[in-house]
């Protein structure tokens, strides 16, 4: 069969977007079992059923080019980008509290006063076209909880295929005050304030790709995590990997210098395979 613009990309490649939505964009861990990752969702968290009525419809540009929205992303080379902007620079940061997140999005359950960048864009549009691209989660980062929902203090087991299927760059392009194009990795603009040094540039991200509770609570949704710094639960998309990050949000801050642009600066935000192999066992990066 051939491509279905309103779908998006080839039925030979992907499954019907229905099938997507209900087993591979919902369709993650249940957080009640023991042995998988906690959630901490608020108590009022409203549903977000598995067979959504205003599912974005999946549109073909052309080239390879794919879109959900304001997400960008293309088959071959696998990039999702999307638009965000600066939420805190080094001059507007609250000096009581450091970064817990570098992407949230701009919904009312956002941790705004933690993360570096903010977007109107939602994770499940962002989390769709990881699906659809056949990224893999890997929950290697979130505590095990025991039958009562405690944690563990152990880790899943995810294995290596598994782990470096699920690593991926998160790269930054903005246009500076004299209109020329600038780039970075999202790592160089935050520091370590133990090292007092940024995080290594070439450091991969890992997508853990939320979950979907019992009730059809898709987290990310609620919460509105994309990329956090120091997870405590799984409910956000991706989460930091490198040494430093057991010390949570007092060990990073956004780098100093002039790194950052202003505070309201349009950002491009890329998602891209990683280039490097993690190695087995222990924190990558710093």
């Amino acid at each position: 069969m051939g491509a279905n613009p309103e779908i998006g990309l080839e039925s030979k490649s992907l499954a019907p977007l229905w099938v997507v939505m209900s087993t591979l964009v919902l369709g993650g861990t249940s957080p009640g079992d023991p042995g998988r990752p906690a959630p901490l969702l608020p108590s009022s968290s409203p549903p977000v059923p598995a067979a959504r009525e205003d599912v974005p419809k999946v549109r073909k540009l052309g080239d390879g080019n794919f879109a959900i929205g304001a997400v960008r992303f293309h088959a071959e080379t696998r990039h999702i980008t999307f638009p965000a902007e600066v939420n805190i620079d080094e001059a507007s940061v609250d000096s009581q509290y450091k970064l817990e997140y570098a992407i949230v999005d701009q919904g009312p359950e956002s941790k705004l006063h933690e993360s570096l960048l903010s977007t109107a864009v939602g994770p499940f549009e962002i989390n769709l076209a990881m699906k659809l691209l056949r990224y893999k989660a890997s929950p290697e980062l979130v505590p095990l909880v025991d039958g009562e929902g405690r944690p563990t203090g152990k880790y899943p087991a995810v294995p290596a295929d598994v782990r470096a299927a699920a690593r991926v760059e998160i790269a930054l392009s903005w246009k500076k005050e004299d209109g020329t194009a600038a780039g970075a990795s999202v790592n160089e603009w935050i520091t370590n304030t133990i090292r007092n040094a940024p995080m290594l540039a070439a450091a991969t991200w890992v997508y853990g790709g939320s979950f979907v509770t019992k009730n059809g609570v898709f987290g990310a949704a609620v919460t509105g995590d994309i990329a956090g710094i120091a997870p405590r639960d799984n409910s956000g998309l991706f989460f930091y990997p490198g040494k430093g990050i057991e010390r949570e949000g007092s060990a990073w801050t956004p780098t100093p210098g002039g790194v950052i642009p202003p505070k309201g600066t349009p950002v491009t935000v890329t998602i891209k395979p990683a280039s490097a192999v993690p190695k087995p066992g222990g924190r990558e990066g710093s």
